[in-house]
């Protein structure tokens, strides 16, 4: 994070967000308030603490249970790692699901096995996902 502006006019907030995207910048706009927020949330990615209103979290890219935004980067952090952790469950279940249609379908096992095969596939899938339990908060060092 280079930029920080605070205390910014509603109008003026959309009005930088659009400066800073027009200059290829990625921006993300944090802020607190359904009113003073909703113009800049349509525009990038939204966080704030979400105290129980549904309609900023409705607006809301990321909404915060809490005000503590110092834990905005341990937030990005699971959330990055929860991705990778569902891009390896899906390709370990399509790859189970195709092996195991090639091989009914080549006659080298019934129908009963097969189904046998994908519900037994996803004892892999629910052991990787509970990985996340362990989430210990530190920031996963990028290469």
């Amino acid at each position: 994070m280079d930029q920080v502006y605070a205390e910014v006019l509603p109008l003026n907030k959309l009005q930088i967000i659009r400066a800073l995207q027009a200059q290829g910048k990625r921006v993300a706009f944090v802020g607190m308030g359904q009113r003073r927020s909703r113009p800049g949330c349509r525009r990038c990615g939204h966080c704030h603490g979400t105290g129980g209103n549904g309609r900023r979290s409705e607006t809301a890219g990321i909404g915060l249970m809490t005000d503590e935004i110092e834990r905005l980067p341990e937030i990005i952090a699971l959330s990055r790692q929860t991705l990778g952790i569902i891009r390896q469950n899906v390709i370990f279940s399509m790859s189970i699901n195709v092996l195991a249609v090639l091989l009914g379908g080549l006659g080298i096992i019934g129908p009963v096995f097969g189904a046998l095969i994908h519900e037994l596939s996803s004892l892999p899938v629910l052991a990787n996902a509970a990985r996340l339990i362990n989430y210990d908060g530190q920031r996963p060092k990028r290469n």
